[in-house]
């Protein structure tokens, strides 16, 4: 069975999803059998209005033969995963003789891809910095004394340069809208 329009609908504290098969009550999930959860987006489909027993039972078992007793038990269990009493019709009302009708207020999110936006940022930044260091004198230049201290010293350099780059920086951003 497809859906309509692939709309989430929230009533009370339940939120359902048919294109993940998926009714949540405060973000919980809500164990349904599959034939149950195919009543109940028909009847939250056309909330406000009668569905007649032979229209819920053509749509939700479209190739089998299935007598009133079955929808009855699946009605059933739907009252229970909802947390309705036998007395009470919160969400499902029966009409006598005719059908049922789903009367919580059903509000339709749309297809629910309208609450976050990521956007994602590049920064890069090069920076190049050369540097000079004093050139290495030759030993002949020098006399014993000045190559025992140069040797020891730290300071014995040959010409170099360094480069420094920076590799490119990633920051992602998150926005709601």
């Amino acid at each position: 069975m497809s859906t309509r329009n692939g709309n989430i609908y929230e009533f009370g504290s339940f939120r359902l999803d048919p294109a993940e098969h998926l009714l949540t009550r405060e973000g919980v999930p809500v164990l349904l059998t599959p034939k149950a959860f195919r009543t109940l987006v028909v009847l939250v489909e056309r909330s406000g209005h009668l569905v007649e027993k032979d229209e819920l039972i053509q749509k939700v078992w479209p190739d089998a033969f299935v007598e009133e007793v079955g929808l009855a038990r699946n009605i059933s269990s739907l009252r229970k995963a909802l947390g309705e009493g036998p007395a009470e019709h919160r969400y499902i009302e029966t009409v006598p003789k005719s059908g049922y009708r789903f009367v919580a207020e059903v509000k339709d999110l749309g297809n629910g891809n309208t609450g976050l936006i990521v956007e994602k940022h590049i920064r890069a930044q090069i920076t190049e910095e050369e540097e000079e260091a004093r050139p290495q004198r030759d030993a002949d230049e020098m006399d014993a004394d000045s190559q025992l201290r140069f040797s020891k010293s730290s300071e014995r350099a040959v010409i170099e340069r360094t480069r420094v780059l920076a590799a490119p920086s990633i920051s992602a951003d998150e926005h709601v809208e």
